[in-house]
């Protein structure tokens, strides 16, 4: 099935929950898709060899080429289920992704279970009465809290609730809601959080970085935590990089998946709650694998002092929330709840390397600076009628390779290493070795000009030793 096939299939879809992104629909209503739809989610799964008992519920792209199966175990026997795991095949990629919630503390749940099933569905009615519970207590007014299961149980427990056996309501008079914001006189507001989320036209300031960093070639997966809109996930899908994207509001069906990096991107300074951004902060943490990106936004007094003060931040006019930070104080906080050393990249915006290879890669690859070495001279060919060609004829039948290898010693200011050079096992082949290689190659070129390259590059290098004398000194361990 091509792509262009399965979007429109998708799209007439009528049963099942539907999101602006995608539809989720339970396995016992899948009689009722067509016929086509089914049996291309039946063979995908069993040419993956996905048992049929690790997943329940199949969640159909609306916008991209994907199939994703969720496995929710106790969906038929708990009014809240827990998502588990979860297989992500990427249809046009054919490449899959998979998520293990099993031992989480915090994994993601599910609601209003009776738009996953049909109608015939023999419990859909003890479903719906779930969900019509769930609305008279005020549990769905917000949707950024219910997304996963800490912030569910905690919104219960502030409308004196408690869950039973089944996770079914039930009374609980010893827990009363919150009434008054924490370390201020202004009573409990209700925080508009979803109206901070902006559209954009253009990648936004922590991925323009990443782009110029050189972590958006494809090399690298992506997963966007608080993706807002999901105007820098679809940009990063359109370029075919490895992404992916949650937001409690606008995207809550969007998968958490562990990235090598992972962008929480003007979120904390939204979040009104404490202790929830320090848990927001931790949990993108988790999910990265080399890098983990922090954005805020950074004010002043002047801009904090035109708003109303509230719990350690202000309120603005729409109710939205706003903590302001400077930037030795976000650093601050990274440094105190994550107990790793932030990297400041611009205004308000961090890195946080998990891997410290990775880390010292990108303080080298900071101080190199990036020449333009033309070549401005050719050393004119010797007169020897009797000396032996090969040297002449290996440069003449494959000049592309081997400027190509000369501009990489100019780059590098020294004679690559084997796995430095791409083509490596070809320059070998035909010269011999890289040091044959380079020697006939500054016998044909200027000299001097590499004289100039490998100077300029060792004293990047005393540029980048320098700076690590400001910090502590590094194992040779985690030097690159």
């Amino acid at each position: 099935m091509e792509f262009i096939d399965f979007k429109r299939i998708v799209s007439g879809i009528s049963i099942g929950k539907q999101l602006p992104d995608a539809i989720y629909v339970h396995r016992s209503a899948f009689e009722n898709l067509p016929s086509s739809l089914s049996a291309l989610t039946k063979r995908v799964g069993a040419a993956l060899k996905i048992p049929d008992d690790k997943w329940n519920i199949a969640k159909f792209g609306k916008r991209d080429f994907k199939i994703t199966f969720l496995n929710y175990p106790n969906f038929d026997t708990y009014a809240y289920p827990t998502l588990h795991e979860c297989f992500t095949v990427d249809l046009s990629k054919l490449s899959l992704r998979k998520a293990d919630y099993s031992d989480s503390d915090n994994p993601p749940i599910l609601h209003r279970k009776e738009t996953f099933v049909a109608s015939s569905h023999p419990q859909w009615a003890t479903f719906k009465e779930v969900t019509l519970e769930g609305e008279a207590a005020g549990l769905f007014e917000n949707t950024r809290s219910i997304g996963f299961k800490r912030n569910w149980e905690k919104l219960i427990r502030e409308k004196g609730l408690s869950l039973d056996t089944a996770g079914r309501l039930v009374e609980n008079p010893s827990t009363l809601p919150i009434k008054m914001g924490v370390g201020s006189s202004i009573p409990e507001v209700e925080i508009q959080r979803h109206k901070t989320a902006i559209d954009r036209n253009k990648l936004s300031q922590p991925m323009q970085i990443l782009a110029r960093h050189e972590y958006l070639s494809g090399d690298y997966s992506v997963l966007d935590y608080g993706c807002g809109k999901g105007d820098d996930l679809r940009e990063l899908e359109a370029h075919g990089i490895d992404a992916c994207g949650w937001d409690p509001v606008h995207h809550p069906e969007g998968n958490l998946i562990n990235s090598d990096i992972v962008n929480l991107g003007f979120v904390l300074n939204v979040i009104e709650d404490k202790s929830e951004r320090d848990e927001t902060l931790r949990n993108a943490w988790l999910f990265a694998e080399k890098i983990l990106v922090a954005s805020v936004m950074i004010a002043g007094d002047s801009v904090v002092s035109q708003f109303t003060p509230y719990r350690d931040g202000v309120l603005t006019s729409r109710n939205t929330f706003q903590k302001y930070y400077s930037q030795g104080e976000f650093r601050g906080y990274i440094e105190r709840t994550l107990d790793e050393s932030p990297i400041a990249v611009g205004q308000g915006i961090f890195l946080v390397f998990k891997d410290k290879m990775e880390e010292q890669n990108f303080l080298l690859e900071r101080q190199h600076v990036r020449r333009d070495w033309l070549q401005r001279t050719e050393r004119l060919p010797r007169i020897e009628s009797s000396a032996p060609k090969q040297r002449k004829d290996f440069l003449e039948k494959n000049p592309e390779l081997f400027m190509h290898f000369w501009e990489t010693c100019l780059e590098l200011g020294r004679v690559p290493a084997n796995d430095e050079f791409e083509l490596s096992d070809q320059v070998r082949r035909i010269a011999g070795s890289h040091a044959k290689a380079f020697e006939a190659m500054r016998n044909k070129n200027e000299g001097d000009l590499f004289d100039e390259a490998s100077s300029k590059r060792r004293e990047d290098l005393l540029v980048y030793f320098a700076l690590s004398l400001f910090s502590k000194r590094k194992p040779r361990t985690q030097l690159p």
